[in-house]
Order: structure tokens, then sequence, then C-alpha cells
């Protein structure tokens, strides 16, 4: 066994020791910022969401009615409407309800999340059906 080698093998041991004792000596990192609450929306955002919100709605009445007289058309033939359309549909309805509870909170940062969410939907729906 060659000197050498014992002395490379003890001075890595040292070096990794002496490594993991400064990691564990260190502070532990502090807590990420939080971002201070969202002061009041102004009053051009909300009326500018509830907008947005009123015209999705009238969006999704529409693809709602044409998705009803597509059910009543197939039920006819004892067919049913496509699932992912079904699921979208819901979907959209749910983006919109939960964009208009976040205006009423004036929670804008969720409501135009929401918003977004549901014109996602019904852009779906209207291509399905060929709006």
């Amino acid at each position: 066994v060659n000197v050498a080698g014992r002395s490379a093998a003890a001075t890595r041991a040292a070096s990794q020791a002496a490594a993991s004792q400064a990691v564990a000596q260190q502070p532990p990192s502090a807590p990420a910022a939080v971002p201070p609450p969202n002061s009041s929306p102004s009053d051009a955002d909300l009326d500018r969401l509830d907008d947005e919100g009123d015209k999705l709605e009238t969006r999704a009445d529409t693809v709602g009615e044409g998705l009803d007289r597509l059910k009543e058309q197939q039920a006819a033939s004892g067919l049913g409407l496509r699932a992912d359309m079904v699921s979208a549909q819901q979907r959209m309805n749910l983006f919109l309800k939960k964009g208009k509870e976040a205006l009423q909170r004036h929670d804008t940062a969720n409501a135009q999340k929401y918003f977004d969410q549901a014109d996602t939907e019904i852009s779906k729906l209207e291509k399905f059906l060929g709006h």
C-alpha cells in the first residue's frame, strides 16, 4: 500500500467532512418574501372585468342554446353529445361562476384568471358548434 494513496484518501475524507460541516453551519435561508396584499382595485379595472364577464356570459348563453339544440337532435337519433363537449360546457359554467364570485370580492387577479379560462372553454365550444 503506498503512502500517497492513503494520504489522498485521507485528504478526500477530510475535504468531504469540512464541506458537510460548512453546509450544516450555514444559517437557514430566509423564507421567500410574501408580496403585500393587493391594494383595492380601481373602478376602471372592476368595470372592465364586469364588462368582460357580461360578454362571456352572453357568449356562454349562446353556446348553451346551441348545445341544447344539438342534444335534442342527437337524442332523436338515440345519440348523445360528445363527453368532451359536455365537460367543456361544465368547465365554462364553473369558471364563469368563479370569475363572477371573485369579482364580487374585488379579487381582480382571480376574476381575470377565471374569465380567461372560461373564454378558452367558450371558444372550444363555439368552434365545435361552428359559430
